[in-house]
């Protein structure tokens, strides 16, 4: 996706012109959990926070990237309500790097890395609602650490150790334990960054005679001519015929699909009672 340089210890991003603007999912899981820690999200696998990040270049030679949300839409430019919409839904921007290097040709731009990857932030890391839920707390520094950074053709995937304090949780109506004390938890965190196709898949609306899991609601001033109007969209796979099977698709005919569901076994799952 781009090159990850570690030299004397520090980290660097070298995004092609090609990736800025473009639409990357960022997943965080705990790859191995706390030990003696079981509460909510904590076994290894469990899925800890989930964002739409965009790379952008910034004045003042510096890259930010904004997390992305999709809950207010307008998709026709030509409209006049297009524009109140984006100026009504400006991005946040989650974090902003000096650029320390031109790639050659002034065909991407190099960013340290490090500090943010080794601190803590509500993005790469555990979302806020998931240390509520679970009564983590401030990240001790000086027992965390970055282990791998590995690039692939569309993804990035990073790897940490994370040191946290952690308070055992008040569950609701009862009253707080006078005698609960901090103790620290360690995590080995994995945060994948994939990049989303250029070109979105078909959505498809959620209708309530047919169960799926379904999105958020999401709320489109195209869609209505009367103004606005809020829906929801299934979740599914992008399954779609090969160019070449399109017509036969079309027809009703059995087609394979451009890119086949594959799915990945845990070693630990069990196999006819017992494990394998």
């Amino acid at each position: 996706m781009f090159a990850v340089h570690n030299v004397d210890n520090k980290y660097y991003f070298e995004i092609p012109n090609e990736m800025f603007e473009r639409d990357i999912l960022v997943v965080a899981r705990l790859s191995k959990a706390a030990a003696g820690f079981r509460t909510g999200a904590s076994y290894a696998g469990d899925q800890i926070n989930s964002n739409t990040i965009r790379f952008e270049k910034g004045p003042n030679n510096r890259v930010y990237f904004k997390r992305m949300s999709f809950q207010e839409v307008g998709r026709d430019s030509t409209e006049g309500m297009y524009r109140n919409v984006m100026n009504s839904n400006i991005q946040p921007i989650g974090a902003s790097f000096e650029v320390k290097a031109w790639a050659p040709n002034n065909s991407g731009a190099v960013i340290e890395v490090t500090d943010y990857i080794n601190g803590d932030n509500d993005y790469f890391f555990f979302s806020p609602v998931v240390k509520k839920i679970l009564g983590i707390g401030a990240l001790q520094s000086d027992k965390s650490y970055i282990q791998t950074a590995r690039t692939y053709p569309t993804n990035l995937e990073i790897k940490t150790v994370k040191t946290y304090t952690y308070t055992p949780v008040t569950q609701p109506g009862t009253p707080p334990n006078p005698y609960a004390v901090s103790t620290p938890l360690t995590f080995e965190l994995n945060t994948s960054l994939v990049l989303l196709p250029k070109v979105p898949m078909q959505p498809r609306f959620f209708d309530d005679r047919v169960g799926y899991f379904t999105t958020q609601n999401i709320t489109d001033f195209d869609v209505n001519p009367q103004g606005i109007d809020r829906y929801r969209y299934i979740a599914r796979y992008r399954l779609e015929p090969k160019d070449e099977d399109v017509e036969k698709y079309k027809r009703g005919e059995l087609v394979e699909p451009k890119k086949q569901i594959v799915y990945y076994i845990d070693p630990t799952t069990l196999k006819n009672g017992s494990h394998t």
